[in-house]
Formats: C-alpha cells, sequence, structure tokens
C-alpha cells in the first residue's frame, strides 16, 4: 500500500519541483571570489548562470521577452550603483509592501546575483536603509557587456527545450534592438508575477545573518566584534558592514605587538599577539561610551607607529580582527561574531594573498600563535555567531 502510494506521489513531486531541482538557500551557498566575479557552490556542486537560467524560467514560463533581457543583465551588469536615482523608488516600493514572512527573504538568480524580497524584508524587521544600501554598494563589472552576450546566448540555447511565448530568434532580436542606455533599467513585463524585490550582490551573503542578529538587539545600536581565524573573511565582512550599517570601523591590525614586547614570555601568553595593554587604553573606554576618540596605528610593514585613526560616535561601530573577544577586554561587544575557515582553504588564501614566504610565516609563527588564543579561550564557541 505504501509502496503504490509512494510511486504516485512522486512524479508529481519531480514535476512540481519539490522534490530536487530547485535553487539552495541562500546560506547553503558557499561563496568564492574569482576577480570582481563570484562562484557560487553547493557542496561541490559549483552553480553557474545556466542553472539558476533554468530554475527561473521552469519558475516563470509566464516570462516576456523583456523579463528574459531583465534577468540576464541584472546578471552580467550586477546592481544598481545610482543611489540617486534609485533611493526615492526603494521607499516608495517598500512602503507599499505588506509584511510576510511565508516568502523567502531572499532568491539568488546568479553567481554574482539574489533578489531581495521586499515584504520577507519587512516582515524579518531589518530596517530598510540597510537593504537599500546594499542594492548600490557594489561597482559595475567592468566585463558586463562581454557576460550579457554570453548569458543571451545561453538562454537563445535553452529557450526551445521549454513552452515559452516567444522563440530564440525572437528573443535574440529584442535584445539585439534594445535600447542600449536602458539595459540596466528595465521593468518587468505586465505578465511575470513576482513578489517586490531589490537586488544585492551574492559577496554579501555572510552579511545577512550579522544584519538579523544586530537588528534583534534591544538597543538597536552597539558594538560588532568580528573574531576568527586569519584569512577567513573579517576585514571583507567588515567592510560590507560599514557601509550597510553606516558604521565606524576599529581594526585590530593596528595594534600589532611592537617589537620591544614580542618576547618569548609574551607570545607563549595565550592571546599575547596583540597589544591589548594599548587597546584597553586607547579605545575601550570611548568605545564603551560611545565618544569620538583617536587611537595611533601601528604599522607591521614598516614596524613603527604610523598615523592615528579617528573614531566618530556612531549607532554602529565594528572591531574586527583576531583578538578582537580578547577576555582581557571583557565583554564590551553587544554582539560576537567568529569567522571560521579551514585550514585548507586558510592555507590557500594566504599563499594567494601574500605570496609562498609570507604563507610559510603564517603557517609557522602566526597561525599557531591565533589557534592557541582560540583553543585556550574557547572563542569560537562563545561567540553569538559563527560564519564559515
Amino acid at each position: 500500500m505504501f509502496k503504490r502510494i509512494l510511486m504516485s506521489v512522486v512524479p508529481l513531486l519531480l514535476l512540481s519541483g519539490c522534490w530536487f531541482g530547485n535553487t539552495p538557500d541562500y546560506d547553503e551557498f558557499t561563496t568564492v571570489f574569482s576577480g570582481e566575479r563570484t562562484m557560487l557552490f553547493d557542496g561541490d556542486e559549483k552553480w553557474g548562470f545556466e542553472k539558476f537560467l533554468r530554475q527561473e524560467l521552469k519558475d516563470h514560463p509566464e516570462m516576456e521577452c523583456i523579463d528574459l533581457l531583465k534577468f540576464c543583465c541584472q546578471a552580467a551588469f550586477g546592481t544598481d550603483t545610482d543611489a540617486g536615482r534609485s533611493k526615492k523608488d526603494f521607499f516608495y516600493e517598500f512602503n507599499r509592501s505588506m509584511p510576510d514572512d511565508s516568502i523567502d527573504l531572499i532568491r539568488v538568480t546568479s553567481p554574482d546575483t539574489a533578489r531581495v524580497n521586499l515584504a520577507a524584508w519587512k516582515a524579518a524587521g531589518l530596517p530598510p536603509e540597510w537593504l537599500f544600501r546594499m542594492t548600490v554598494m557594489d561597482p559595475d563589472f567592468s566585463d558586463g557587456k562581454e557576460k550579457l552576450q554570453e548569458y543571451i546566448q545561453i538562454a537563445a540555447r535553452i529557450i526551445p527545450e521549454r513552452k515559452m511565448n516567444f522563440s530564440a530568434a525572437e528573443f535574440q532580436e529584442f535584445a539585439a534592438n534594445f535600447p542600449v542606455d536602458r539595459l540596466k533599467n528595465i521593468a518587468h513585463g505586465t505578465n511575470y508575477l513576482t513578489p517586490a524585490y531589490r537586488l544585492i550582490h551574492t559577496r554579501n551573503f555572510n552579511a545577512i545573518p550579522v544584519l538579523k542578529k544586530a537588528a534583534a538587539l534591544p538597543q538597536k545600536a552597539g558594538i560588532i566584534a568580528i573574531d576568527g581565524r586569519a584569512a577567513s573573511g573579517k576585514t571583507t565582512l567588515a567592510g560590507q558592514l560599514k557601509i550597510i550599517l553606516d558604521a565606524q570601523i576599529i581594526h585590530m591590525d593596528d595594534f600589532f605587538l611592537p617589537p620591544e614586547m614580542r618576547t618569548s614570555v609574551r607570545l607563549e601568553e595565550a592571546g599575547g599577539n596583540v597589544h591589548y595593554e594599548r587597546f584597553k587604553e586607547e579605545v575601550l573606554t570611548s568605545l564603551t561610551e560611545n565618544k569620538a576618540f583617536s587611537y595611533r596605528i601601528f604599522d607591521c610593514k614598516k614596524n613603527r607607529f604610523n598615523g592615528s585613526r579617528m573614531i566618530w560616535k556612531s549607532q554602529w561601530t565594528i572591531v574586527e580582527g583576531a583578538y578582537s573577544t580578547h577576555p582581557k577586554f571583557g565583554k564590551y561587544a553587544d554582539l560576537t561574531v567568529f569567522y571560521d575557515i579551514s585550514p585548507e582553504e586558510q592555507m590557500r588564501r594566504i599563499y594567494e594573498r601574500n605570496g609562498a614566504k609570507a604563507a610559510k610565516t603564517f603557517q609557522n609563527k602566526w597561525i599557531p600563535l591565533e589557534e592557541n588564543y582560540i583553543r585556550s579561550f574557547n572563542i569560537k564557541g562563545k561567540a553569538d555567531l559563527i560564519l564559515h
């Protein structure tokens, strides 16, 4: 009996796309940066533009030529960077949207882009200005025109496989005759059934869980500390949050231990490889009182102090870098994040970023010191949020 029921249900699941073949959720993807572009992996499976396009065509058979061209253009050119033009439109659309937590917050549409549902964003209690800043923060891709032609060809190849309202030839002719100056600002056709959304870059995916945690803080403001392993993405994440939250950033690299303090006794101390005394003296008190202040910058390349950094009073302040949640500082942060990475990927990134000689120094000196700190104080286990 069960077998007969299963055999009757499986075909329906397959036809509906509920069994397999749907696009993974945004937080299931691993992002890998490749120059200006991003690669997405679901486990070991790489998701290229064609996979996302096939899913879009399946979910929207009512699509017109203009909708398909818009899909290709968004994947090729990325987000709209004209803040002045789009701000008024964004808040008008956002204010009209009714909160709806039954809709997915994010739909990934290409290796580089994803659509954020306005109703779901509002239902999640996330500030609209955060989303708006995300939609305009990324630069145009330098290879956008070439990618667009590539994506149009992929679409034309797939169209005959689907029951569309137009042929491949009709789509190619439509794309060829479409005004070039409107390619980055195409409106959907009247038959395209989709909730109101805005486009973001997939590189910002790891910022989303941080934003959710930040929005849930009672005071709706505070200090975010981003600790973690070397080359895990701490500085990149902090840079994204700086724009999204309109935040100030304090870099723990500015508190590199001066040469005269790098004694064997100090470096054997768990977490000793940071000038925590100076951080407490020059930063901590003013930071927790949300005052404007400045601190000296230690330049590890010149091996000396080199200028100062001004930190202005702000709703949000980010402290990023290894040792940012050192027990010596107490519980000063309102939200703590630990950025993890596998040893293999860590060394690959360091080698690519710093070169072979520096990578060896990291492997033999700096990473063991960080690992001792992480292990001794259970830094990862105590974090409010762990990212990978």
